[in-house]
């Protein structure tokens, strides 16, 4: 009798009541026996002798039962040898499923990997300060202005005041040229107070740091140098201590390079001069310019609430002392170290580490899903195992160690790909990232990686894990690996509708980003940047310390640049808009009640004749500057469109007077002679500023260091501007050799930066958002896939009684709808909420814009259903089959 028919007579005798059960589970272990014997029969062996060969590998059927009883008691690393050699040989059998979930698991744990090192370099690396949670950079806070630095006289009260504090330090951006016997360049740094060290705790990487006797008048010049910078320019040698440096034309003694990976709130600090606040000129005119920027400790057992309380409180006692140059001026602001060096990166790193985290959440019911439609299918072969004695906790072990094995296999590759897609992300990341040079994936990124991929072998092998050690005995060997239990298709679907609404999420998200990136990028410039070049001048502030000094090189070297091939028109102006820079000045309207507290500012810019027309700024009303006006002539200002129309109304702006405190001595009268556009100076995603040019021969004398050491030249061609970068560098250096162009590069470069961070953040979340709703669909179309299989026989029956195709299809397609319409569901709840989190991040689109939820749960549920019809509009022609095979 043929194994099959003796099965079948078994069945029945059971069924009757004349077997003894027993029997039939040695019939099925035999009848297992014989399915593991199939390579044998592969091999060209008949069924009988495989059959015989494998009862004498198992020692029959009781020596296999006693062997599974023995290793219930087996230590634990011989147990997981055992467990790994099982889930080995198990992946060895499905080499599909093994090769598709390592490269699945790979791809996210890459993806994962490569944003945490962005998130942990920039975020979580640990600066190079002692306690740098009780480090605080500190500013003035001025209504309507937020962060303000502070004057001299200012931050001397502070720092002499302050008790909450173990110590205050100051210090202000400083640009330089530098000049030796290698290329000349252009550097940024920091100008410093002594002590701006021992309040940041920090050590030096060689020699010493800036210390209180460096202030002193007649002192020697000292300089710090960055590490990245020595590095750069001095090729890391360690002889560079002592060396002389030329900066703005004065020599500087090297005495010390900082700690790698110092840094301060500002873009690519190179080196560190010390300031000394008593001799500084400004440092008892209480109306000075405001430039500098406080750093303080907190004395032991204070807490950040009581420093601002104590600071807070001086600012009261100077606006009282002070009440006309100190009347706006309400308290103080402290921002934690990090937080100030960050700034608003931080929401969009941890917005796209969430979504990535979520891609990684959809690959783990992905492949959840898998296993639980593999564990079915193994069903016969785990129920053989607890039949012989084993425990359900050994099946659920072995179940997790397999999913184990393979996430621990795709994090190891998903490390290789983290090193290319971090590379990737800080080539894609905004120019001004914070702390770029901290990306990289070291240990502690790799140890993320592996515990990212164990993790995610738990998520997704511990569902079908317990599904697997549930398994019914009898009726799995009875049904065979063809059953499945309505429990296991809840949890399939549940799976499913955790998939489409995390999906949902993500696009809704990446929507919105989208959209506000092209709402931003829509936004008129004020300025047509086409065929510009534009460069940065420093002037060394020892030889050009006037104004004439300043326009005779300025008009120098107009004409040399004007002589160049295909230029049209050259200008400069002291703060190029979109440059990152702000100068922002109080004036009041001539004949007007002067309100201190109310007083309006307005962004405040020198230029030369000749630079509206060359950044085609549109002239609405009156003129521009021209050379006639100069400092023998009336004071003379142009004003833009919104200052006019804020503070000008009901007032002809031609001719009207406006009083501009730009002076340490007070408001000095300007007459306007024209209006032109509004220019976006700070950010294409804020409104309009109000806008102030003056003119530089007509430059105060309080602001011709500003003048000397911000200068931006724009010079128009009809043909690609960086082809004149070596011509503007060539006769700059001919005019003066002290003076470095640098930051030469097209002014469209200055509206790519502009939408940089936008663009890092929406590129991210599509890659995200599309990868997500790939992989939902792809859980939905394994479900119905696999409901489609499992529901054969009622198919064919259902067909056979006359159902049509149309019935058939609409049957296994709701299935999977209801599911989808479930994760819809839940999809625009969770939204809802996210959408309000990221608001910040939204330009010209609400949080709860009805259109856009309307418009992604529409596409989410067209592709959805799409995906839940494939598997099924094709049913109908393999009916027959299905009942031909049954």
């Amino acid at each position: 009798m043929s194994h099959s028919l003796r099965r079948a007579w078994n069945r029945l005798l059971g069924s009757l009541g004349l077997r003894n059960p027993d029997q039939d589970l040695a019939d099925e272990i035999d009848a297992h026996l014989r399915h593991i014997a199939e390579d044998d029969i592969r091999r060209g062996l008949s069924p009988d002798e495989a059959h015989r060969r494998a009862k004498l590998r198992f020692g029959g059927v009781e020596a296999a039962k006693e062997r599974w009883r023995d290793q219930r008691g087996l230590p634990v690393l011989d147990a997981l040898g055992r467990d790994l050699r099982f889930a080995v040989r198990a992946l060895r059998k499905t080499p599909a499923f093994a090769f598709g979930a390592v490269v699945t698991i790979a791809l996210t744990v890459g993806a994962t990997t490569a944003i945490f090192s962005v998130v942990y370099g920039v975020l979580l690396r640990q600066l190079p300060y002692r306690n740098a949670e009780r480090v605080f950079w500190i500013w003035s806070d001025v209504p309507n202005r937020g962060r303000t630095p502070f004057n001299v006289p200012d931050f001397i009260d502070y720092r002499d005041s302050a008790r909450t504090l173990s110590g205050v330090a100051g210090y202000f951006a400083y640009g330089a040229n530098l000049s030796d016997e290698s290329a000349a360049e252009r550097v940024q740094g920091v100008r410093a107070t002594g002590n701006l060290f021992d309040v940041l705790d920090t050590q030096p990487r060689l020699g010493r740091l800036l210390r209180a006797g460096d202030e002193r008048p007649g002192g020697e010049h000292v300089v710090v140098l960055a590490d990245s910078f020595w590095r750069r320019r001095f090729a890391a040698d360690e002889s560079v201590i002592g060396r002389t440096v030329r900066l703005n034309a004065e020599d500087y003694t090297v005495v010390g390079v900082l700690a790698p990976g110092f840094v301060m709130p500002l873009r690519d600090l190179e080196f560190v001069l010390p300031f000394a606040p008593e001799q500084d000129p400004r440092h008892a005119v209480r109306n000075s310019v405001n430039f500098v920027i406080g750093v303080g400790r907190l004395a032991d057992g204070v807490s950040p609430q009581q420093a601002a309380a104590e600071l807070t409180a001086i600012a009261g006692r100077l606006r009282e002392r002070f009440p006309v140059e100190n009347v706006r001026k309400r308290g103080i602001q402290m921002v934690g170290v990090l937080d100030g060096i960050v700034g608003p990166i931080r929401t969009a790193l941890v917005t796209v580490f969430a979504g990535v985290g979520a891609v990684l959440l959809i690959a783990c019911a992905n492949l959840a899903n898998l296993m639980l439609t593999r564990a079915t299918g193994r069903r016969r072969e785990l129920a053989v195992q607890l039949a012989l004695g084993s425990s359900r906790l050994n099946v659920v072990r072995q179940v997790l160690v397999e999913a184990l094995l393979v996430s621990v296999a795709g994090g190891v590759l998903g490390m290789l790909i983290a090193r290319w897609g971090a590379a990737g992300l800080v080539a894609l990341a905004p120019a001004d990232l914070p702390r770029a040079g901290e990306i990289r994936v070291d240990v502690a990124v790799m140890i993320f990686s592996l515990v990212v991929s164990s993790l995610t072998g738990m998520l997704f092998g511990v569902i079908p894990a317990l599904t697997s050690a549930r398994v019914d005995v009898r009726d799995a060997l009875q049904s065979g690996s063809r059953g499945t239990t309505a429990g296991s298709q809840r949890i399939r679907g549940l799976l499913v509708s955790s998939e489409v609404a995390i999906a949902l999420v993500l696009l809704l998200v990446m929507t919105m980003l989208g959209k506000s990136f092209a709402n931003v990028q829509a936004v008129a410039p004020g300025f047509d940047a086409t065929g510009v070049l534009s460069a940065r001048l420093t002037l060394p502030a020892k030889r050009f310390d006037t104004r004439d000094a300043i326009v005779t090189f300025q008009r120098a070297l107009m004409e040399q640049l004007s002589s160049l091939p295909c230029v049209t028109q050259t200008g400069a102006v002291t703060l190029l808009p979109l440059g990152g820079l702000m100068s922002r000045v109080p004036f009041n309207v001539e004949g007007r009640p002067l309100e201190r507290e109310r007083s309006p500012f307005a962004q405040y810019r020198s230029v030369t004749s000749g630079y509206f027309e060359a950044a085609r700024i549109p002239l609405r009303r009156g003129r521009t500057f021209s050379e006639q006006d100069t400092d023998r002539t009336r004071a003379v200002a142009v004003v833009n469109e919104e200052l006019a129309r804020r503070w000008l109304d009901g007032l002809e702006p031609i001719g009207a007077r406006l009083l501009v405190n730009d002076t340490d001595t007070g408001a000095r009268p300007v007459e306007i002679i024209g209006v032109v556009g509004n220019v976006q100076q700070n950010a294409l995603d804020e409104g309009p500023t109000a806008d102030l040019y003056l003119t530089y021969p007509q430059l105060h004398r309080d602001q011709v260091g500003a003048a000397a050491g911000n200068m931006f030249w724009i010079v128009r061609t009809g043909g690609n501007p960086m082809s004149l970068a070596p011509g503007l560098a060539r006769e700059v250096r001919r005019i003066d050799a002290d003076v470095v162009a640098s930051q030469i590069r097209p002014m469209e470069r200055y509206l790519s930066d502009a939408v940089a961070p936008r663009r890092f953040s929406v590129s991210l979340m599509a890659a995200f958002a599309l990868a997500a709703l790939a992989l939902a669909l792809t859980g939905i179309y394994a479900v119905v896939m696999y409901t489609v299989s499992q529901r054969a026989r009622e198919i064919g029956i259902r067909v056979a009684l006359g159902a049509s195709h149309a019935n058939i299809v609409r049957l296994l397609m709701g299935h999977g709808v209801r599911y989808v319409i479930i994760g819809l569901a839940a999809g625009v709840s969770i939204a809802a909420g996210v959408t309000r989190l990221l608001s910040s991040m939204l330009f010209g689109v609400l949080a709860t814009d009805a259109v856009t939820f309307g418009q992604v749960v529409a596409v989410v549920a067209v592709v959805s259903v799409v995906a839940c019809a494939l598997p099924t509009i094709r049913v109908g022609r393999g009916v027959a089959g299905v009942l031909q095979a049954e």
